[in-house]
This record gives structure tokens, C-alpha cells and sequence, in this order.
């Protein structure tokens, strides 16, 4: 399959990768679980939500998972329109940062570089799909969640290759290749 890689440029000490994910050829099995998901879950919210209103007095535990309900009502979509942005990250000594270049103000991940503790790829259970993630203590950044292991990968092996050059601290660690 082919697929376009990463443009991978250098401004100092910060490396700078940007791609589109329109370009990228999809995980299917990931836009078919969401869909499914996103399908089954929003009537089950709407249904409750009626339940609610329409029980008179409302209950505890409709109030709640309604919360946590509509968080997966309004994610799911989400995703999917960040499926069609330009995505970019920025590792340099003093920071990281992780944004959509079409939604700037969506979710931008600006980290300070010496709270981070790794880089990983792969699933840490030896899936074959797992993804390319950023740890900064309790925080997760995946980058490139919608792109394919292959595009992924070569994205790693940049970062990697620019962390060692600049002598960077961060952990980097390859979980796919425990599994091959």
C-alpha cells in the first residue's frame, strides 16, 4: 500500500513533522469500531435523556452516565472531523508541541520537554496496530491515531533519531518490535 510519509523538516533544535490525514490511508478496522460504536451509543443516550425528562423527578444515575454519555456523543464526530486536518508536531529541547493546523485552538497538546517521560509505539498487549504515543506524567498525546502502523512507524524512527541528536531524556520505546 502506498502512502505518503511525514514532511520532516529542522528549525534549530526542533524537528518539525506535518501531514495530512486526508492523504493517509485509514486503519479501517478503527473507523469501523467508532462508527459501530458511535451508531449504538447515541440512541441508548437519547433514549435516556427521555427517560429523564419524561420520569418527572430526576435520578441519580441517569444524570451521571448521561455526562459521560454525551462525551462519547459529541467525541465520536470529533474524531472523525479531525480525520481531515493537517496535523503537526513540534519536538525541540525545551518543548513539545502536538496541534491541528486547521483547528488550532482543537485540543493542542503544549508540553515543557523535560516533563515527559516517553515515546512509545505499539500496543503494550502485542497488538499489531498499536499506536504512537507521548507520556508527560498522567497525560497521553497519540499522534497520528487515524494513519496506518507503516506511516506511524516511520514517524517514530524520526522522532527517535532526532531525540538521540539533540541528547534528549525522554524514554523512546518500540513495543511493535517485541512483538515481530
Amino acid at each position: 500500500m502506498t502512502f505518503s510519509e511525514p514532511e520532516i523538516t529542522y528549525e534549530g533544535k526542533t524537528l518539525i513533522a506535518e501531514w495530512d490525514n486526508r492523504d493517509l490511508p485509514k486503519s479501517c478496522l478503527l473507523t469501523i469500531a467508532l462508527l459501530g460504536f458511535w451508531i449504538f451509543w447515541t440512541p441508548i443516550v437519547l433514549y435516556m435523556t427521555f427517560l429523564l425528562f419524561s420520569g418527572g423527578e430526576p435520578h441519580g444515575f441517569p444524570l451521571i452516565w448521561l455526562l459521560f454519555g454525551y462525551v462519547g456523543v459529541i467525541a465520536v464526530p470529533l474524531t472523525f472531523l479531525l480525520r481531515g486536518t493537517i496535523e503537526r508536531i513540534e519536538i525541540g529541547d525545551e518543548h513539545y508541541r502536538h496541534h491541528f493546523l486547521n483547528y488550532p485552538w482543537l485540543l493542542p497538546k503544549d508540553w515543557d520537554v523535560k516533563k515527559i517521560k516517553s515515546i512509545t509505539l505499539g500496543s503494550y498487549d502485542g497488538e499489531d496496530d498499536g499506536t504512537l504515543n507521548v507520556s508527560c506524567g498522567w497525560r497521553k498525546d497519540i499522534i497520528a491515531y487515524w494513519a496506518e502502523e507503516d506511516f506511524r512507524r516511520i514517524l517514530f524512527y524520526a522522532i527517535q533519531k532526532h531525540l538521540s541528536e539533540i541528547e534528549s531524556h525522554i524514554q523512546i520505546v518500540d513495543h511493535s518490535a517485541k512483538t515481530k
